[in-house]
């Protein structure tokens, strides 16, 4: 008799038997009830979140938005002409779900096929061996980041016995601590400098201190505040020797660091040596993806190593494999309609938006610095697309949706920061330049 795994392996549903290529849905109106078009008033709450809406779009205009790493521009006709195939394929119409391992096998129920392939693309830009890599399309930068911390602790927790620590810095992501929380991990706080970067001088001494025990860490490309970004180099001298397991953060700077200068210097993979075990990148920041959704690599060695461990306390009989994932039913439509994001047409439009997003951060920086000395204006490095300086009025903050810290006594005064993403043009720029010297002329420009 067969077990409920053999019985779905052999089944239509998740072996793939239905191929697009045999008419996948079409043929399927013809069987099943279609619901009639029809245009019906909207109810109560509908209508109201309408009116909010627009109150707000009039309110906080997208022409000036500069704090947080969003791409506010529309997508391209290239991406629009794609997503509409895909409706025509009943994607993002009829219920689907890329439950499961997404090299695993596939079906006309998911997208595993183009999230398997965008996987693939993303990784070798990013310095991966295409035959030995393994990765999917997550919720979230904040879901990738759990996955790869989640590896780590289960490898180095089988490998040696007892569950690591975990290592990062007051500079990393907020959703670290989450994550630490979640998984029950003993954190150990790595110093940052001055510019944000982990202080890796601090990172061996505290490695040191606790020698007998493994080490997962996170480290970070593209500091949530300030851009900076942790040095590969000095995290590998600290940690040689070490029992470790290495994570980046990529959440934003991944979307583009292979355009540029320092991109050698990010792959996984230089000199036939492994620089990283894992990262992640977030697809609705410098993509401008509609929808938060995040990417997920790592070695795929790596990545069977952990699927043994894996599949010793996770063996789910309802799936016809042990997945690997934390999450179990995981959306189609964004790994279909991220796919548009490793294409030929769309690298190329990502190369000239990367070129024109450094070209205003320097004139904004450039101005800010000359016009605003009491700013104190900073850029990490010509890699960043992050200027961060002291707190302007409150007022600026507001219009320009700035994002701020509070003052710590004795460690740092308050400040704000822009992040100036491919929406970012010289009128903005210009704009926001204007209005600091507006505020600065009637000497209000620090008035908090």
């Amino acid at each position: 008799m067969n077990n409920r795994r053999d019985f779905l392996k052999n089944s239509v549903f998740l072996s793939g038997g239905l191929a697009l290529a045999s008419g996948g849905f079409a043929g399927a109106h013809s069987e099943l009830t279609a619901r009639k078009p029809g245009k019906k008033p909207l109810d109560s709450a509908q209508e109201k979140f309408i009116h909010l809406r627009r109150q707000l779009l009039k309110k906080q205009n997208p022409k000036q938005f500069l704090g947080y790493p969003i791409n506010l521009n529309l997508p391209s006709q290239g991406f629009l002409d794609w997503q509409e195939q895909l409706y025509q394929l009943e994607y993002g119409l009829r219920s689907m779900n890329n439950v499961g391992d997404p090299f695993y096998q596939r079906s006309v129920y998911d997208s595993h096929y183009l999230e398997a392939d965008l996987i693939e693309r993303f990784a070798q830009f990013h310095g991966f061996d295409k035959s030995n890599c393994w990765g999917f399309v997550s919720n979230s930068g904040t879901d990738s980041n759990m996955h790869g911390v989640y590896i780590g602790k289960t490898l180095l927790e089988n490998r040696h016995g007892k569950p690591p620590k975990l290592y990062y810095t007051e500079d990393a992501h907020y959703s670290i601590q989450i994550i630490q929380d979640l998984l029950s991990l003993p954190a150990v706080l790595v110093k940052s400098s001055k510019e944000g970067n982990m202080d890796c001088q601090d990172l061996a001494r505290q490695l040191k201190e606790n020698a007998s025990e493994g080490a997962i860490i996170f480290a970070t490309m593209g500091t949530t505040l300030k851009g900076a970004i942790d040095n590969l180099d000095e995290i590998h001298e600290a940690i040689e020797g070490h029992n470790s397991y290495l994570h980046l953060d990529c959440a934003l700077f991944g979307g583009f660091c292979h355009f540029g200068k320092s991109a050698a210097n990010l792959k996984a993979i230089q000199s036939g040596k492994r620089r990283f075990d894992s990262m992640s990148i977030s697809c609705h920041k410098f993509f401008g993806f509609q929808s938060t959704a995040g990417l997920f690599f790592t070695h795929g060695d790596r990545f069977e190593e952990f699927r043994g461990y894996f599949s010793k306390s996770h063996d789910p009989a309802y799936i016809t494999h042990v997945p690997g994932t934390i999450s179990c039913s995981r959306d189609p439509l964004k790994p279909a309609l991220f796919h548009y994001y490793c294409t030929e047409a769309s690298q190329e439009e990502q190369r000239q938006d990367y070129h024109h997003m450094m070209n205003m951060t320097a004139y904004i920086h450039k101005h800010m610095q000359k016009q605003f000395p009491q700013l104190e204006t900073k850029r990490f490095s010509e890699e960043s697309n992050t200027l961060y300086f002291k707190l302007v009025n409150q007022d600026l903050v507001d219009k320009w949706t700035l994002a701020k810290v509070k003052a710590v006594a004795g460690q740092r005064p308050a400040y704000a920061h822009i992040v100036v993403m491919p929406h970012v043009g010289k009128a903005m720029a210009d704009e926001f330049l204007n209005d600091l010297s507006h505020y600065h002329s009637r000497g209000l420009l620090q008035n908090v």
